[in-house]
Parts: C-alpha cells; structure tokens; sequence
C-alpha cells in the first residue's frame, strides 16, 4: 500500500514538472508559415516624362505577410533578369529611367515572405518605348447646355489622353478618358461649384503608351460662366397683377432669373424678384407706364438683359 502511494505521488510529480516546463513554451512554426506569398498580378507599362512606368496590384490583407516585391528587369528579350530594385509592400508603382528609345525591354515581379520565401513570377510584360508625340496646341473649351467640351489641334496618326484635377498644377497618373482619343474633342461633365483643370497628352497609335508632355493648363471656372439672355419677355395683367414670363433659358447650370422694373419717375431699372421659373408676379405696378427686362444668372454671372417691354394698365385692369 505504501509503494503505491509513493508511486502515485511520483506520477503525480511527473505530471506537474512536464505541465511546468511546457508551459509557455511556443509551438513548432506551421507548414502555412512557409507558405508561398501571393504573385503581384494586373502589371502595366507606359513610357512618358523620361520613364518607363511599371505598375502592378497586391492584396492589401496580403502586404502584411511579405518583406517586399523585387522589380527584375530583362534588356535581352526577356532571356535573363537582373533586379530593378526592391519596393516595400505598399509600394506598387515604379519609375525607370535607364533605357533606350526603340529597344525591347521585359518586366515582371515576385515578392518574398517574412520568412523569405520567394512566391511564384508574376506574368511578364514587354514594353519597348518609342518617341512620343509633341506638346498639343491651341487647347480650349466650349459651355454646352448640359456638359462642357474640351478641344485641341488635331494631329494626323495620333491619339490623346485627358487629365482633370480640382487642384491646379496636380494631375493623376491616369486619363479619365477610358480609352485612347481618336477624335480632338472630347465632353465631360460641367462643374458649377469649383474650378477644374485639364491638360491633354498625345500619344501614338500603339500597343505602347507612349504619351507625349503635357500641353498648356486649360483652367475652366464656373465664375465666368454667363448664361444667353432670356426671350420672349412677354406679359398678362390680371386683377391689379402682372404676370410676367419669358422663354426658359436652355442651359442645365442656370441658376435663377432676374426681374428688373423702372416706373416712370424711376432714374434706373430696379430689382424686384428673384425666381427659378421663368415666370413672376408683380403685385405692385403703377397704371401708368411701366418697363421691365429680365437676365439669367449663372453660378455666379449675369447674363445680358432680355428685351425690354413697356405695360400701361387701364383701371379695369
């Protein structure tokens, strides 16, 4: 009986040293830690400004688990690469200034792991740059109704890109243009509460963007934006009241009418009303004769007046 408590208390010890040294111990590292990372994937070129331009997309849950991605490049049709340089995870674009205009040059990508585990090559994409069109001249634009229509000079075999920015001098890597611009015009949509700035660039016709500087800054500001006079000033008495109303202006971005009246003891024309219809009520003319005009506003000017009409009410009136 004595042995076999003295041997339970042993199996006992044992069990407590075993727990003691393990616990707190750390696992072996899993198989999934040495997983390969994720291969970066949608690659793209473009050559301009005196780069050759790579991009590339990576899973953002993914930049966690890697160290970076090296950019290998091939000067020899793509037989043998050499690393470009070593970006950091959130690093998805690169500029290459070291090539030759006409010569063939290959890209592709991998990344490595924490636990520097190379994943697998990207796909590889040739680019093989040529030289770019010239700055585009005479840039300007047109207010329609509803939208706003940037123009330039043609240009015989090329294409062109635009670029828009509320920033003045800022522009995005991309057009908003969704694909290359066969024609030299191009319509947008018309901003009415802030200043826009366009530019354009040209490209050639080819599988490669090549795209040509920059032309001038085309600053459109709704500030300047003067609608057409009103027509059609016409006018109905009734019950001591004037109904006056006109032709509704065409452009989308009108923002108001306005009414003006001049009685006859009156040095000048006055504004009495203000109204998003083209229609108002004067409920206070005089009998005697009385001339009125009406001018549309834009986001901030004024058109020129309408024609001006003159009203004598009878006392039936």
């Amino acid at each position: 009986m004595t042995f076999m408590i003295k041997g339970i208390f042993l199996v006992a010890a044992c069990i407590i040293v075993i727990l003691t040294f393990s616990c707190g111990r750390k696992g072996s590292p899993t198989l999934k830690a040495y997983e390969k990372p994720v291969s970066p994937f949608s690659i793209t070129t473009f050559h301009r400004d005196g780069g050759i331009y790579v991009f590339w997309q990576y899973p953002p849950q993914e930049r966690l688990k890697i160290k970076g991605c090296q950019l290998l490049k091939s000067d020899d049709g793509g037989r043998s690469f050499k690393e470009l340089v070593f970006l950091k995870p959130d690093e998805l674009e690169h500029s290459d200034r070291d090539f030759i205009v006409g010569h063939d040059y290959h890209y592709k990508l991998r990344c490595i792991s924490l636990r520097d585990v190379f994943s697998d090559d990207s796909v590889i994409i040739k680019i093989t740059p040529q030289s770019p069109p010239k700055k585009p001249e005479d840039i300007s634009y047109v207010i329609k109704n509803d939208s706003l229509q940037i123009k330039w000079k043609i240009h015989p075999d090329v294409k062109a890109n635009i670029y828009k920015t509320f920033q003045k001098g800022s522009y995005p890597l991309y057009p908003i243009n969704t694909e290359p611009l066969t024609d030299n015009f191009f319509f947008d949509k018309l901003e009415i509460s802030r200043p826009v700035y366009y530019t354009v660039r040209l490209l050639r016709g080819t599988d490669t963007r090549d795209e040509g500087p920059p032309s001038d800054e085309l600053e459109v500001n709704p500030a300047f934006f003067v609608p057409s006079s009103p027509s059609g000033l016409n006018y109905a008495p009734l019950a001591k009241k004037v109904y006056l109303l006109w032709k509704e202006n065409p452009e989308n971005w009108l923002k108001s009418y306005r009414i003006y009246r001049k009685r006859p003891n009156d040095d000048k024309f006055t504004l009495i009303g203000e109204t998003a219809a083209p229609v108002i009520i004067d409920a206070d003319p005089p009998a005697s004769k009385t001339s009125y005009y009406v001018t549309a506003l834009g986001p901030q000017a004024e058109s020129d007046p309408s024609e001006t009409i003159e009203i004598t009410l009878s006392e039936e009136d």
